[in-house]
């Protein structure tokens, strides 16, 4: 998958606007509106939050982090059969963070227990290795 034109790149959504299609947090363990629907997204990998198995063994998970232009941010997990070229392509454009990604995957609901109370946020499962690129 390559974005080619302008037209093609105007299919994703910005994180700031997957952020506000998803509206208010729902309380914790409720479904939020988003939950389950497959969404095309492009933002910049924040290469401060990017944890993958070749660099970080000990972890359960394999992740990265994606922002929008404003600073929101919105975590990205890979499973394990789509990890080595998703990171791959990933670690290959660290030295140039001014490039955007794009990728499609499944908005998945998290409860976040914080000081007592619980907020549900969102992130997003990366559907296949081959609907994530770097442009």
């Amino acid at each position: 998958m390559a974005a080619t034109s302008a037209e093609e790149s105007s299919a994703f959504m910005s994180v700031e606007e997957v952020v506000a299609a998803c509206g208010t947090a729902p309380a914790c363990g409720a479904p939020g509106v988003c939950e389950g629907q497959i969404v095309k997204v492009k933002g910049y990998i924040d290469y401060g939050n990017v944890f993958d198995k070749e660099h970080y063994p000990q972890l359960p998970y394999e992740k990265f982090t994606i922002r929008g232009s404003s600073g929101k941010a919105v975590e990205v997990w890979v499973g394990p059969e789509r990890s080595r070229e998703v990171f791959r392509q990933i670690h290959r454009q660290t030295s140039a963070p001014e490039k955007m990604v794009y990728l499609e995957g499944e908005i998945v609901g998290v409860d976040m227990p914080i000081l007592g109370t619980c907020q549900r946020g969102i992130k997003i499962n990366l559907t296949s290795a081959e609907t994530f690129f770097v442009r």
